[in-house]
Formats: C-alpha cells, sequence, structure tokens
C-alpha cells in the first residue's frame, strides 16, 4: 500500500483538527500548528494518521538539553492496527536525528506501539490532593501580591531556577507560557500570586477554583496549575495563604515532585497521591544527548556499554561513557560487557530506574557489581518529573 510522509501543511488543518477531535476530544491548537511542527502519514493521498512536536529542553543534571514533546499521535480509526503509528515515528526519528536533535519524549496511551521504536518510561507527572484544612497556618502572607503578564519575565526566572535544580523539567519557551500555563482560554478565571523577599521573586503560584457539593452552592476545590517555591518562607507563605480559602475550599490538587518535599509543612498526613501520569523518553542522538546533560560534580566514574538499536542503528554498538567533574562524554569502544537496549538507556539517563532494577528485571545484562555502582553514580539526582502534560 502506497505510503507518503510529510510536514504539515496549511491545508491540512481541517482534516487534522478533525481527527484530533475524534481521537482526543479537543481541538487542535492553532497557534501549535502554525509553528509547523507536525507530520502526517498519507495513503493512496489521504491523511491516515498524524503527529505534533512541540521543541523545548528538558533539565538533567542541571544543565538543559534539546528535546522535542512528541503529542497528538492519532490514526483513522479505519486504519488503525496495520503499524501506521510505527512508520510514522520511525521515519520521523530519523529525521529528527539527521537535523541533531538529541531527545524526544511523549506520554504514551499504549507503551507496547513506543518501545517498539525506543521510547521507555523515564519519568512521571505525579498528582496530589490534600484537605485544605491541612494546610499550616502561620507562613507570611504579608509577601503574598498578585502578578500578571507584565512580570512573566520575574516569574519565567524563579521557575528556571527551580526547574535546573530537577530532572525532566521543561525549559518553558516563552509561547508555552502563554498558551499552557497562564492561558486563561483553557481555564476557569485563573489567580496568579507570588511569593517577593528582599525584592525577588521566591515563588509562585496559578489556580483556579473548581465548584464542589456543599455550602449551598459556595464550595469549591483549588486546582493548582502551577506552584514554585525556592525556599522554606517561600512554601510556608503559599500554604498559609492557599489556606485562607477556608471555610468554602475543601480541597487543593496540584502537581509535583515524585518525592513531594511540601509533605514537611503540612499538619497532618492526609496528602494523597491522585495519579502519577508517567511519560517516555527517547535517546535520538545518543553521544550528543549524553554529552548534553549534566552528571554529579563529585563523580569519576567509566562504564562501557554493548547498546542495541533497531531503528536508529548509528547509536548501535559499544561505547565508553566518562564522567569528570559534571560532564560526560560517549565514545566508541571496541568491545563492551554491560548490554542494553536504547529504550533502558533512556530510562537510566534521565535518572528515572536505577541500574539495579535494569538488572533485576532482566534490561540491563552481564553488568558487573562495580559497573552497576558506577551507572548508578553517573545518573544520580531527583527522580525526573514534568509539572505538566501536553
Amino acid at each position: 500500500m502506497a505510503r507518503e510522509i510529510r510536514h504539515y501543511r496549511d491545508e491540512d488543518y481541517a482534516r487534522i483538527d478533525a481527527m484530533r477531535q475524534e481521537a482526543f476530544r479537543h481541538a487542535m491548537r492553532p497557534a501549535a500548528f502554525a509553528r509547523g511542527g507536525g507530520r502526517v502519514l498519507l495513503e493512496h493521498g489521504e491523511i491516515m494518521a498524524a503527529l505534533l512536536m512541540e521543541p523545548f529542553g528538558q533539565f538533567f543534571g542541571g544543565r538543559s538539553l534539546r528535546s522535542t514533546g512528541i503529542t497528538s499521535v492519532m490514526v483513522d480509526p479505519r486504519a488503525r492496527g496495520r503499524g501506521l503509528v510505527s512508520d510514522l515515528l520511525a521515519w520521523t526519528l530519523r529525521e529528527q536525528r539527521a537535523a541533531g536533535l538529541p531527545l524526544a519524549m511523549l506520554y504514551p496511551s499504549i507503551i507496547s506501539v513506543y518501545r517498539k521504536a525506543g521510547f521507555e518510561f523515564a519519568g512521571a507527572t505525579p498528582s496530589y490532593r490534600l484537605p485544605i484544612d491541612s494546610l499550616p497556618a502561620g507562613g507570611d502572607v504579608a509577601a503574598i501580591e498578585p502578578w500578571d503578564d507584565t512580570q512573566l519575565e520575574e516569574i519565567a526566572a524563579c521557575y528556571h531556577a527551580f526547574a535546573r535544580s530537577q530532572n525532566g523539567m521543561i525549559e518553558r519557551p516563552l509561547h508555552w507560557w502563554n498558551e499552557r500555563v497562564v492561558d486563561p482560554v483553557t481555564m476557569r478565571a485563573p489567580y496568579r500570586y507570588l511569593v517577593r523577599r528582599d525584592g525577588a521573586v521566591t515563588g509562585y503560584v496559578i489556580y483556579t477554583q473548581e465548584p464542589e457539593p456543599g455550602f449551598y452552592g459556595y464550595g469549591f476545590s483549588l486546582a493548582v496549575r502551577d506552584m514554585v517555591w525556592l525556599d522554606a518562607h517561600a512554601a510556608q507563605a503559599l500554604l498559609a495563604f492557599l489556606a485562607a480559602n477556608r471555610p468554602f475550599g475543601s480541597h487543593i490538587t496540584w502537581t509535583g515532585p515524585v518525592e513531594e518535599p511540601l509533605a514537611a509543612f503540612l499538619r497532618y498526613e492526609e496528602m494523597q497521591g491522585v495519579d502519577r501520569f508517567l511519560w517516555v523518553a527517547r535517546l535520538i542522538d545518543l553521544p550528543a544527548a549524553l554529552r548534553a546533560r549534566g552528571y554529579p560534580p563529585e563523580v569519576r566514574a567509566t562504564v562501557r556499554l554493548q547498546v542495541h538499536d533497531q531503528t536508529l542503528p548509528e547509536n548501535a554498538g559499544a561505547w565508553s561513557l566518562e564522567v569528570a567533574d559534571g560532564a560526560g562524554s560517549l565514545t566508541r569502544a571496541q568491545q563492551a560487557g554491560a548490554t542494553l537496549d536504547i529504550g533502558t538507556l533512556a530510562s537510566l539517563a534521565t535518572g528515572w530506574l536505577p541500574a539495579r532494577e535494569a538488572a533485576r528485571t532482566g534490561r540491563l545484562h552481564n553488568a558487573t557489581p562495580a559497573e552497576i555502582a558506577a551507572l548508578e553514580a553517573i545518573f544520580h539526582g531527583p527522580k525526573p518529573w514534568i509539572a505538566e502534560s501536553f
């Protein structure tokens, strides 16, 4: 069957928008389409599969690694189960490697399709829920003030300082803030507040009030869209401010790290993990990806790895990974004992999967105890997470 893969064209909008609404019950974002980050697969001239790509950076080890978020992967219902997504992904990955892109990530609906293309679980978007009564009082609420778009540069700087300390967090481009974080079109009347100390923004929150039963129709919960705090003063001020939504406010929901440190400030241990939306990553240009990310500055180690990659054979073969002074390099080796596929290496490289668990689950083969210990030291850091799904 004749198949063609190409970039989005302006005349494709109506067809792709219809496919997206049927697949996800959401319309296509015109601004995202206009950026031209999409690819389509045609059979006999008709678009039967498509995906969208959003370029951004992701922080790993304190450095931003160029990445692309693959989203809106969709197939016409008449063509599902015929391998169209596999063909479209393979073509897109080869194209992106030729362009020098090191990494791709996405939120999978069916993991098996993406594993075949070399993706593997590499991080999470955890959601939490807590009764507002559990929030502490006594924080410096006087340091709280509302903010608007004129202060977005300060807010973005606060986010950037926090995101660099995490693994996986997106280095948000300006359009990302406007379309996905503070965009009022997709939210119910957002409220925006910041914490300022010694003239600098040290934290902020964006949230909405979502209707809840009770209080004669006045009840609501707080849905936090984005919340960042750089120190204990900012955390306690924000939590005390949000606690002031009693008595009509019942609960608060938010996304946060896999190991959420806000638990240290709570009055009662009632924080619930509501969801843990897992995302997958794909190492597209293996040497470029491992060279671009940061590493613990105290680690000096060398590990040889035999990598399997059926989709991008340029990544396959024996490699020597050397790390020192917070930087890494990957060079060709004559041979290696420790063996793994490109997806497992992505899980290790983001910090999601410890090397000992990769070995225990049979995904890392022939690694010595010293090599396992070295891999864990090399990729040590906070569990990777992202604050927003897309």
